[in-house]
């Protein structure tokens, strides 16, 4: 049986046109066992863009988890270069990312025949797709799993299957779960003033880190709703306080293959651990086919700088992992004085246990795409020996950064198509050490627009 998990490998990056045709029609829901359903053909306009999340993850209410849309629109519409780039954005977090057009030698979605911002944005999050994978086919195999953590959960599904008693996760349908992201698209035009779209989001009880820009939001009981303004180059992708979410380091690799570059986001701020499985890629692997890679954060309990530590180790079918495998840590939004690396057994709590060498830290500004400013930890080549006994990383002096508010204020204010004066004297509201309530209060009274506020407000 080609089943979902197959299926949605194959299908998690770009598909042939062919073999899309072939296994996307859509025959109801009660098809086959995993089927992957295509949605018809969409007609290019924000209002389609805008109804896809939703169709989306509410499929998941029936088991239906994988989707194939036309991202970009299909056909009618006109050419918009942002809501391309939208769609694109969309995409990337989609079950199925499969681009299409029409017969017209006007309407084709290669990202080189768009604008300048709106092919940068669709290139990025292409890559990001690439790199996903790895992320999003643990995720598949979770949903056919009969046992285990996340399974039988879609993959991408609706904020209320994890928080059904939460009223916020009912009210905001734009919104969805990617694994454990939550992903908050926009899919309206541009505010002409800000040059920043807008989205009303909710975020569940906890603390929160935006993927792209390291930003950290926290929730209390029942939730938090919010408004969140993001430029066109970024959506919302928050990632809960301990996440480790596995990436294909080295995009130039298939797919489709079990990767020999790997690199771990680290969301800084709680424990956590994530397990990536990877398989003989056979139909239906067995326990003899499925390696199973654990990794663990411990962090430290309270807000000052202290130890963390990651634990990475490979049970189950280890074969079916690269002989060597280069590992990359990518500490979002954190900083730490040094990092040591210790193979195999568990160093405690002694900064410099037996065998441990140190580990170079790099610090790596935003990309300004997919993945704010971090910590870098090259952990080079590593065999498959290693990952067997274990690997620890330890990080003295480990702390949450998260990005300046100051300069994320600016960020917003500088594009702002808005009286120089008005923003020389919001920025003075700065200087003067303004900030929360006040200083929106002093914007407000400096004519600021709604718009410009509410993307302060965020901030701030």
């Amino acid at each position: 049986m080609l089943g979902g998990v197959l299926l949605s490998r194959t299908l998690a990056g770009a598909v042939p046109l062919a073999l899309a045709q072939r296994s996307t029609r859509f025959a109801d829901a009660s098809s086959h066992r995993t089927p992957v359903g295509f949605s018809g053909d969409t007609i290019t306009t924000w209002d389609s863009l805008r109804f896809q999340p939703e169709f989306t993850a509410t499929a998941a209410n029936i088991g239906y988890y994988w989707w194939s849309h036309d991202i970009g629109g299909h056909m009618f519409g006109q050419r918009d270069d942002d809501m391309a780039a939208r769609w694109s954005q969309l995409g990337c977090f989609s079950p199925i990312n499969r681009m299409h057009s029409t017969l017209s030698v006007f309407n084709s979605k290669e990202p080189w025949r768009y604008g300048r911002d709106a092919r940068a944005t669709m290139e990025a999050h292409l890559r990001l797709r690439h790199r996903l994978v790895p992320y999003l086919y643990t995720w598949a195999r979770r949903s056919a799993a009969t046992q285990g953590p996340g399974a039988g959960l879609g993959p991408v599904r609706p904020l209320y299957h994890d928080h059904p008693g939460q009223e916020g996760a009912y009210a905001h349908r734009g919104s969805f779960i990617f694994g454990e992201l939550v992903v908050v698209p926009f899919t309206s035009p541009l505010d002409p003033t800000t040059g920043l779209g807008s989205e009303r989001a909710w975020l569940p009880e906890g603390t929160w880190f935006d993927l792209p820009t390291g930003r950290r939001y926290t929730a209390g009981r029942g939730g938090r709703t919010l408004i969140l303004s993001r430029p066109l180059e970024r959506l919302a992708a928050l990632a809960p306080a301990g996440s480790l979410i596995p990436l294909a380091g080295d995009i130039t690799e298939a797919a489709a293959d079990n990767p020999r570059s790997l690199d771990i986001v680290i969301v800084p701020g709680a424990d956590g651990s994530f397990t990536l499985e990877e398989d003989d890629a056979s139909p239906s692997p067995g326990p003899q086919g499925v390696a199973r890679t654990s990794m663990s954060l411990s962090w430290p309990r309270d807000a000052e700088p202290g130890r963390a530590v990651v634990r990475i180790a490979c049970e189950g079918a280890s074969q079916v992992v690269p002989d060597e495998r280069r590992l990359v840590l990518r500490l979002l939004a954190t900083g730490a004085d040094s990092a040591r690396l210790r193979i195999g057994g568990d160093g405690g709590e002694d900064p410099g246990a037996s065998g441990a060498r140190e580990a170079p830290l790099r610090q790596v500004e935003a990309d300004g795409f997919t993945l704010g400013a971090h910590t870098e930890v090259d952990l080079g080549v590593v065999s498959r020996q290693d990952l067997v006994a274990g690997i620890e990383v330890e990080f003295l002096g480990a702390a949450a950064r998260p990005a300046d508010w100051r300069q994320e204020v600016f960020a917003i204010l500088e594009p702002a198509r808005l009286p120089y004066l008005a923003k020389d004297q919001a920025w003075a509201a700065i200087d003067r050490g303004l900030s929360g309530t006040a200083l929106l209060a002093e914007m407000e009274s400096l004519g600021l627009p709604p718009e410009v506020l509410s993307a302060v407000a965020e901030v701030v």
